[in-house]
């Protein structure tokens, strides 16, 4: 059973209606649950709000920076960076039913996305036209899912199915890491994106250098280079594998011969490969995105 609580204004002391932006007064069914009402007016294409506000919000997303920033504070005097391409966005995605994958497929299809984040002597100084890519450091999420990746090992939280993501967590309350804190994972009490933080600071430098979980995931047997160290792969073979888990290519040569170099001065050659992965961790190509 739906329970209802009516507001009654207190100068008239009548019974309030309820009411939907742009519309004003509507009359709903007292059968009809009133949220229905206005999921139907949300969803209508010519909203002049959700479409243009989801569609800023997946921007920042995959810029770090909305075309409305910051991506909360829709206001007549906080104007768009590019109002035409919020508007195309925005009319894009009512067209296709406001299918967010559609128009996650339209951005990293574009030109701006796919742009350098090395910029050239006439974007250098830009912010807001998003001339080139800005690099940002990976959430806390997405670099626990990375760190997972690279090390070839799976986390576990909690209850939850094993293989589970940190990206795909349904709420951050359901399981406590330490790791996520320390990287500024929000606590989701309240709707607004500020609620993140992207700032380094010390306690991320720590968790990097000497924290517990890079540490456990660096000794563990069943890592992706101590297996492979252990079922006979050769240590140049397993290094090109630790790159393309890491950063997505192959060593330079330079790379490749100094670790090779290191990997022969140690005792055993998973402790050299150990020490490069850690070094891997905390280079700016494996923590941001660019």
């Amino acid at each position: 059973m739906l329970l209802r609580k009516e507001v009654i204004q207190p100068r008239t002391g009548q019974q309030m209606k309820p009411w939907l932006p742009l519309v004003g007064d509507v009359d709903v069914n007292a059968e009809n649950d009133r949220r229905n009402a206005f999921v139907n007016w949300l969803v209508q294409p010519d909203n002049p709000y959700f479409a243009r506000i989801e569609a800023n919000r997946i921007w920042s997303q995959c810029f770090s920076r909305g075309i409305v920033d910051p991506i909360d504070d829709f206001r007549d005097s906080n104007p768009p960076s590019n109002e035409p391409l919020l508007s195309d966005l925005a009319k894009d995605f009512a067209d296709h039913g406001f299918d967010r994958k559609h128009l996650l497929r339209t951005i990293l299809n574009s030109r701006t996305y796919q742009a350098s984040y090395e910029p050239n002597e006439f974007n250098r100084e830009d912010e807001i036209y998003f001339s080139h890519q800005r690099p940002r450091l990976l959430s806390a999420e997405q670099l626990l899912d990375a760190l997972n990746h690279v090390t070839g090992l799976d986390q576990s939280y909690g209850n939850l199915p094993t293989g589970t993501k940190a990206t795909h967590l349904p709420a951050p309350d359901l399981v406590k890491v330490d790791f996520l804190k320390v990287f500024g994972q929000p606590e989701r009490s309240t709707v607004c994106a500020c609620e993140r933080t992207d700032d380094s600071n010390l306690g991320m430098a720590i968790e990097l250098f000497n924290g517990p979980t890079v540490h456990a995931k660096l000794r563990d047997a069943n890592n992706r280079f101590r297996k492979a160290i252990a079922a006979g792969q050769g240590v140049e073979e397993a290094l090109t594998e630790l790159y393309m888990a890491a950063v997505c290519r192959p060593p330079s040569e330079i790379e490749r011969n100094a670790a090779l170099e290191h990997c022969q001065k140690r005792d055993n050659v998973a402790d050299g490969l150990e020490d490069l992965c850690w070094a891997l961790l905390n280079t700016d190509e494996f923590l941001f995105q660019h």
